[in-house]
């Protein structure tokens, strides 16, 4: 398949052969990827008749993402060759675009610009506050943490064995974060707020509170530390990775009604619906107030 890929990635970059020279007009400019980075929720980079990629970074970036799925999507179209996994050809393709780089940079036509873009990237990195550096590093940790307490206690109980593979996919990306109650922190002791992933769906955070509800009664039989407080908030993180491949019930239906074509592509939404109800042993150890609050 990658030979096939390689050929097809010729035609579309205007290339009689492997060793042919770059058209510039299939390379996108630095302003282009730039506004592209920036864009919250664009369109493709590009489509089948201006095809281009981002040959100045490494394959594994929004640009060549972008690119790579409608890469594919003319791949296949195409009727012409075998393979017809969109997420196979995704890959060879960004693997192919590193192989591309690689020629780029070692015909020397623009070494030196790439070395100024990358010391550029550099030095941007090490303007990163150690405060802004800590928070995330925190809160990195806060969702490792709360998946795999969850995983513990879907593990431990028969009850909830057969959302293990539903919580494995989900994973820590698709735990909610947390923020510093302020209004709450002059009692001594640290409270926090839920934030809400915007993609993430409500059954979702229904579902998990069964997880919390079981643990909470493992907790106050004397297993485990001394719980963190977690308020239900209406704030929304508009920023959380998407965890790509699950149901669509998983997903906010009205987030994904709004996104544009990249961002669905991304995600790989399946098409099954997936039931997220707990059974009624578990149902009853979910008290009102965790409607409201809950421990973890």
């Amino acid at each position: 398949m990658q030979r096939d890929v390689q050929a097809y990635a010729q035609l579309l970059l205007n290339r009689r052969h492997k060793d042919s020279p770059f058209d510039p007009s299939t390379l996108a400019s630095k302003q282009e990827i730039e506004q592209f980075e920036k864009a919250v929720d664009p369109d493709h980079c590009c489509d089948l008749a201006n095809f281009r990629i981002d040959i100045w970074e490494g394959s594994q970036n929004k640009w060549n993402f972008s690119a790579a799925t409608v890469f594919a999507e003319g791949f296949i179209n195409t009727g012409v060759y075998k393979c017809n996994d969109s997420h196979l050809v995704e890959e060879a393709f960004l693997s192919h675009t590193r192989t591309l780089r690689k020629k780029y940079r070692n015909a020397g036509l623009s070494a030196t610009r790439v070395q100024a873009q990358l010391k550029k990237d550099a030095r941007a990195n090490r303007k990163g506050t150690v405060g802004t550096i800590l928070a995330h590093v925190d809160r990195a940790h806060i969702l490792h943490q709360l998946f795999f307490r969850r995983r513990e206690v879907c593990m431990s109980y028969p009850q909830l064995a057969r959302h293990l593979e539903m919580l494995e996919l989900l994973g820590k990306d698709g735990m909610s974060s947390d923020e510093t109650d302020s209004d709450r922190v002059a009692s001594g002791k640290k409270k926090y707020r839920i934030v809400k992933s915007k993609w993430r769906s409500d059954s979702v955070t229904q579902w998990l509170k069964g997880f919390d509800a079981v643990e909470a009664i493992m907790r106050t039989n004397g297993r485990g530390n001394v719980p963190r407080t977690r308020s239900i908030s209406n704030k929304v993180n508009n920023e959380s990775k998407v965890v790509p491949g699950l149901p669509r019930n998983a997903y906010d239906a009205f987030w994904y009604a709004n996104v544009g074509e990249f961002t669905k592509a991304k995600t790989r939404r399946r098409e099954e619906v997936y039931n997220f109800e707990h059974n009624e042993l578990v149902k009853a150890y979910v008290p009102p107030s965790f409607f409201c609050h809950r421990l973890v």
